[in-house]
This record gives C-alpha cells, sequence and structure tokens, in this order.
C-alpha cells in the first residue's frame, strides 16, 4: 500500500462555518428527521408552515456559543418567526407598519425603508455581476484579441449601474464577503472604455466592417450570441440591451436571449448555445472557483466557459497548498490572471439592504448569526 504526502486544505477553518450538521439524536434516530430537525443552536425548529413561516424556540439551556454566548443573554427573544415574502413591495409594507421587525432587499423598495425614523439599515455586497465569454472553437471568444477589442467597446461603469438600478459597487473581486483575502484583484486589469480603440482592435484580430456596417472575417459575420436569467428582472434585461447597443455599435451581430432558471443549466453545459454568459457565481471562497474556472470543459466537468489559463491554474495549484491566509498574495495574483486574459468580467457588486425595527442582529456571507438577535424594544 502506498500513503500519499498530506497536503494542506486551504481555507479549511473559513469553510467550516458553511457545514450544517446533524446532531447525536438525529442520528440515532433518523426519523426524527421526517418532521424535525436535530441541532445544536440558540434555537430550535418547533412550527413549519411551508413556503409560509417558519418558528424557532430559544432552546434554554443552550450555553456552549461562540465567545461564551448563552440564552440568557438579556434582549435574547424566546422565538424567532422567519416569513416568507414574495414581494418585496409586500415587505417593506409589513416592516413600515411594524408587522416585520426586518426585511432585506435588493430591489427598489429599498429606498422606501431608508431614512426612515425607527428604522436602521445596513447596505452590504451581495455577489459579484460578471459575464463570461466562451473560448471554445469556433466561438469568437477563442481570440484574446477580439475579446479585449469587445471589452474596450463597453462603458462598464454605465453597464453596472444599469444593471443594478443604480444601487451596486464598484467590484474589487471575485469572492463575496467576508473575504479571507482582502484587497483589489480587478482595479487595473481590465480594458478601459475606448471605441476607437476597440474598432481597431477588431480591424487588427481581421474582423472588418462590410457596408452593411456588420464585421466579417473570412466570410464569417461576427456574431455574439448572449445569454442571461429571465429571473434576474427589468434591471438585468435593461444592462443585456445596453451591451448589446455597445457592441452593435462596434460592428457586432448581438443576439440576446433571456433564459428560464430550468433551462440555463441545459443550454449553458449541454447545447452550449452561446458565447457570452451572463452568470454570477457567488462564492465565498476562492477555491471555490477552480471547479467553474479551470478543468475539463463540460458537460464532462465544470468548466463551463471553456477557460485554458494555465497562469490561473498554476497559481492556484500553488495556492491551494498554503493554508489559511498564507496564500493570500497567490490567490489574489490567479483572480487578476483571469481578468488580464478577458476570461471573465466582473461588472459590478450588486448589495442587499437590511432594514430593521427594534431590532438588532448579525449576517455573515448571507446568514443569521442567531446569538446576535436582540431585540430594543417593541415586539418581543
Amino acid at each position: 500500500m502506498t500513503l500519499s504526502t498530506p497536503q494542506p486544505y486551504a481555507f479549511i477553518l473559513q469553510s467550516t462555518r458553511y457545514l450544517f450538521m446533524v446532531c447525536g439524536a438525529g442520528l440515532k434516530n433518523r426519523s426524527l428527521l421526517k418532521h424535525g430537525t436535530s441541532g445544536s443552536g440558540p434555537f430550535r425548529l418547533t412550527s413549519a408552515r411551508p413556503n409560509q413561516s417558519y418558528t424557532f424556540t430559544r432552546r434554554k439551556d443552550y450555553a456552549w456559543g461562540p465567545g461564551g454566548a448563552t440564552s440568557s443573554a438579556r434582549a435574547m427573544p424566546g422565538s424567532v418567526v422567519l416569513k416568507v415574502v414574495g414581494s418585496e413591495a409586500t415587505a417593506a409594507n409589513l416592516l413600515l407598519s411594524h408587522q416585520l421587525n426586518a426585511a432585506q432587499f435588493a430591489g427598489p423598495d429599498r429606498a422606501r425603508v431608508t431614512n426612515v425614523p425607527g428604522i436602521t439599515t445596513t447596505v452590504q455586497a451581495n455577489g459579484t455581476q460578471e459575464f463570461f465569454f466562451h473560448q471554445g472553437k469556433g466561438h469568437p471568444g477563442s481570440d484574446p484579441a477580439a475579446r479585449k477589442a469587445l471589452l474596450q467597446a463597453v462603458d462598464l461603469a454605465g453597464l453596472g449601474a444599469i444593471g443594478t438600478g443604480g444601487t451596486g459597487r464598484r467590484p474589487t473581486g471575485l469572492v463575496m464577503p467576508p473575504r479571507p483575502c482582502p484587497g483589489d484583484t480587478v482595479t487595473g486589469h481590465l480594458p478601459a472604455f475606448d471605441p476607437r480603440a476597440a474598432s481597431a482592435g477588431l480591424d487588427a484580430a481581421g474582423w472588418r466592417r462590410g457596408a452593411d456596417g456588420l464585421r466579417r472575417k473570412d466570410g464569417k459575420r461576427l456574431t455574439v450570441r448572449m445569454i442571461y436569467a429571465t429571473s434576474a428582472g427589468e434591471t438585468m434585461a435593461a444592462a443585456a440591451e445596453y451591451l448589446a447597443d455597445a457592441w452593435k455599435r462596434a460592428g457586432v451581430d448581438v443576439r440576446l436571449r433571456a433564459v428560464s432558471d430550468a433551462a440555463y443549466g441545459e443550454v449553458e453545459t449541454v447545447t452550449q448555445d452561446w458565447d457570452v454568459d451572463w452568470a454570477p457565481l457567488g462564492v465565498t471562497l476562492p477555491t471555490q472557483l477552480i471547479g467553474s474556472l479551470s478543468g475539463r470543459f463540460t458537460p464532462d466537468g465544470g468548466n463551463f466557459a471553456h477557460l485554458t489559463n494555465k497562469k490561473y491554474e498554476d497559481l492556484t495549484a500553488a495556492a491551494s497548498r498554503l493554508p489559511g491566509t498564507s496564500g493570500c498574495p497567490t490567490w489574489a495574483r490567479s483572480e487578476s490572471a483571469l481578468l488580464d486574459s478577458a476570461d471573465l468580467v466582473p461588472v459590478v457588486d450588486k448589495t442587499l439592504t437590511t432594514a430593521a425595527h427594534h431590532a438588532t442582529f448579525r449576517i455573515t456571507a448571507g446568514l443569521f448569526d442567531p446569538t446576535s438577535i436582540r431585540m430594543t424594544g417593541g415586539q418581543k
């Protein structure tokens, strides 16, 4: 028998917050899990109305929380009810009428709950909006010079503003907060908006304008088929139109296709019927990007854009052998290497507004910290 040499696992501690475990009682008696949960947190699920509400009751004997947290902390509520509200407009109404203590808003209704007496709001990044060029054989994006020229034809700041209704932030990385590696891996690694340079770049890449204004190479029209999700809403549709218009002015035949969530996986990874894919990845650790940005191509692997960036592959391989934040400089260089070759294009960071009335709490990487919930007045 041959034993392999143990290797460090990057970000093993940071990964543990995303691991959900079944406690002893549930392991011994699996039938408990059919209609309930088996956990050890400060609250336990006591009522569930699917797609309506979920009630959690405080565990009175809880005394093993982080930093010595216990269930006897002052102002910790006796129960927490999570309500499923399908409309942000309805959620805003409920919050303003004090029927909710807190709600989150990604759309325009956030303005209704901001600067309202008695309501506190915090704004945090909620994932980077980005698009990819398909680099498989026969796709326009297989040529790095064409990719760069296409980016020079687009005002990415304007695109981001349209895609988020003006509520976004300039992206500084590919990983959602709380990032294990701080810093800016984006600035200076994407070409500046320059339509003249874009035109010259496409000319140099062999894509020449014809009498109809469209570009061709070896008799083939420069066609870009872009897909995006219908669930992303009106702002995404407007952003897609803005991007298409910029490329049309550069002489590109752009064909937009809005795809339902149910069909997206089929189009993206099986039929591969696209040249540009607006596909936010939404990862919280740089290790989570590797499977999508390198390795075997779809449908045999997770590399849906058929990227072959050797610098990225070498850097991530080296960084993966370094534990924790000691590998951060190498991880940062790997992200920038993707942008230098226009393998993917981070456009804007979406934001999420959390509004609270008579309550305070912390949210980390999209998850509630239950030991942080405190009632500050009104409903207990």
